[in-house]
């Protein structure tokens, strides 16, 4: 048990390694497509998904977003 213990932290530890290296390398990339969502919808604020109760569909840019991040 204590073996498993040891094997599941160091890969939890690896993955939140991984995932930082990642969302450091992309942070550039995701902030530009967002700059050209609020120059495209003149928009004041955006939100992330988890701060927000409801939303009209139509509201969402979340599809927009990746569709950006995918060219």
């Amino acid at each position: 048990m204590k073996e498993f213990n040891f094997l599941k932290q160091k890969l939890d530890s690896t993955v939140a390694n991984r995932k930082q290296a990642f969302l450091e390398e992309a942070r550039p990339q995701v902030d530009a497509a967002v700059q050209q969502l609020v120059e495209e919808h003149n928009l004041d604020i955006i939100l992330p998904s988890e701060a927000v109760v409801y939303v009209k569909p139509d509201m969402n840019l979340t599809g927009q977003l990746l569709e950006k991040l995918d060219r």
